[in-house]
């Protein structure tokens, strides 16, 4: 979904590498563009140049920097599941509805081999952060925890800690 955003702020809340949204509060110019939470920031527009992969702080700070400019534009993309049984991750919290935008309570991830480029921490292993560039940036938000692991040999492995992950 591409918007053209007004001058003036968003009124949303933003978390992540790459930038999600959050929370949109009442009266934000999103809520009137269709934009849900959980949606990815896949680029930002301003006086025609195309800003991409971008991490909160980066988006956040592009956004204030061009406050007052009409014309800037933002692109938001849905997270997308898939259906091979390698990795899933379950939400810490459920999110009801199935809309696109929204979040399932389980998502099933194929991971890449070699390095994923994210942080994992604590007891599940829960998605911390992303670093530049990670592969699986966009499969998953952080703050999902993994539940399960399956190799494609059919090898499980549940109730792990971060460092029985990694």
């Amino acid at each position: 979904v591409e918007c053209t955003l007004p001058a003036g702020k968003l009124n949303a809340v933003f978390i992540g590498n790459p930038a999600r949204v959050v929370r949109i509060n009442p009266g934000s110019p999103l809520e009137k563009m269709g934009i849900r939470p959980n949606m990815l920031v896949d680029s930002l527009i301003i006086n025609r140049k195309r800003l991409g992969s971008m991490n909160t702080k980066d988006f956040t700070n592009a956004l204030k920097n061009s406050i007052n400019e009409e014309n800037r534009k933002v692109r938001f993309v849905s997270i997308k599941q898939t259906t091979a049984n390698t990795t899933t991750a379950m939400l810490p919290t459920l999110i009801e509805g199935e809309n696109e935008g929204e979040l399932p309570n389980e998502l099933e991830v194929v991971l890449p081999t070699g390095k994923l480029g994210c942080v994992f921490s604590g007891n599940p292993p829960t998605v911390k952060t992303f670093r530049d560039k990670s592969p699986v940036a966009a499969s998953f938000p952080p703050g999902m925890y993994v539940d399960r692991f399956q190799t494609r040999d059919g090898f499980r492995q549940s109730n792990m800690t971060s460092r029985e992950l990694v």
